[in-house]
């Protein structure tokens, strides 16, 4: 029986890979285009009675016979085969599900390139192996880090959080705080980025409100114009802020199970050796530097010696403004000014210029500029 089974999933597996580059969409002749649409229905009207099981059969034939033809077919797996899996008490059949679940993140990317990325379902091929074979941890972890890294700011939240929650397992059982040092730099440096970037999206899209309204009093478009693109604009900017507060939230989460692995000794008895063979590496000392000032580690010496190389070499906002917090707790005000006006003019949004401007604000203070402050 088992072997029955691995062949039948050898064979199927081998069909995934056979139509990778789809020379049609539904099918190679009219015949065959009708098949494939009558399975979509198929597939489509089971699914929605909840009917896993027979939603199967129609899945299985559009993946080996025009995989091209619909991304909801990989969309939808994730459900499908969850409640197959869960349901499923053979455990053999139980295993193929859960192969042909994983089969599909890997291939999707393929088929539907404007739709997802090898990335992406490197990184849900991950996070399923923790959910249904967390035995094999270290293999979804090394999944987790090829996904990140293809996929950098774009990495989900959901990613993110069970990524961390493996490196936080490697630890544990390796023992070695390095992974989870390293696993910390990829996560506080990508949503960082990510943050950066739907906040600059957010930004861009407040004008346009103005500009609706204009159009609208000048009489250049009616209510109804008017009342479809405010929605549309609404939508827009409420995800933006959905996906920033979503953002944040997994990195405050990240950094509480960070905080009791890498106190401030340990970051520096870390990363005093890593300085040594990397002083010209700039991306490795300006991750170093963010996660020191993320742990509030800015008075330890590394993080002095690899925030001054990193802003001699690519002076750039984020440094400016730590540089301008090192001049002010070092009494050095007007180094501090200097580093904070630099710092708001590097800065692309007004969410990150407003914590420099208060800085400003507070070193003109210390100085008794009163009205500059």
């Amino acid at each position: 029986m088992k072997k029955i089974l691995v062949v039948a999933i050898l064979l199927f597996s081998g069909s995934f890979m056979m139509a990778q580059k789809c020379g049609f969409k539904y099918g190679s002749n009219e015949a065959d285009s009708i098949k494939c649409l009558e399975e979509i229905s198929s597939f489509r009207v089971f699914y929605e009675q909840k009917n896993y099981h027979d939603a199967l059969t129609p899945w299985k034939y559009i993946i080996d016979n025009c995989p091209c033809s619909w991304n909801g077919v990989f969309s939808y797996a994730q459900t499908m085969f969850d409640q197959l899996i869960k349901k499923e008490k053979d455990s053999v059949k139980r295993e193929e599900y859960i192969d042909l679940l994983l089969r599909s993140y890997e291939v999707r990317h393929l088929y539907h390139p404007d739709k997802y990325t090898e990335g992406n379902g490197l990184g849900f091929k991950a996070f399923n192996i923790m959910r249904y074979r967390n035995k094999e941890y270290e293999q979804a972890y090394n999944w987790f880090v090829q996904s990140v890294e293809l996929e950098k700011e774009n990495t989900q939240p959901s990613i993110w959080d069970i990524y961390f929650k493996t490196a936080e397992l490697m630890v544990k059982i390796k023992q070695d705080t390095t992974i989870i040092i390293e696993a910390y730099e990829r996560a506080t440096d990508y949503i960082d980025l990510a943050i950066i970037e739907a906040y600059k999206n957010y930004e861009q899209q407040l004008p346009n409100f103005e500009n609706l309204n204009e159009a609208y009093e000048a009489q250049q478009i009616n209510k109804i114009e008017y009342d479809k693109r405010l929605k549309s604009l609404s939508a827009d900017t409420t995800r933006q802020m959905k996906l920033i507060e979503n953002y944040k939230k997994t990195l405050s989460n990240i950094e509480g199970t960070f905080s009791p692995y890498a106190p401030c000794n340990v970051l520096e008895a870390v990363y005093s050796k890593k300085l040594e063979n990397n002083r010209e590496n700039i991306p490795v000392l300006k991750k170093m530097v963010l996660t020191l000032s993320k742990g509030n580690c800015i008075t330890t010496p590394v993080f002095k010696e690899a925030l001054d190389i990193v802003h001699k070499a690519e002076p750039g906002a984020q440094s400016a403004f730590l540089m301008g917090n090192l001049s002010l707790r070092n009494g050095e005000t007007d180094k501090a000014i200097e580093y904070f006006n630099q710092a708001i003019k590097l800065f692309e949004t007004n969410e990150q210029k407003a914590d420099a401007y208060y800085m400003l604000g507070l070193a003109n203070q210390l100085k008794q500029n009163y009205s500059e402050a």
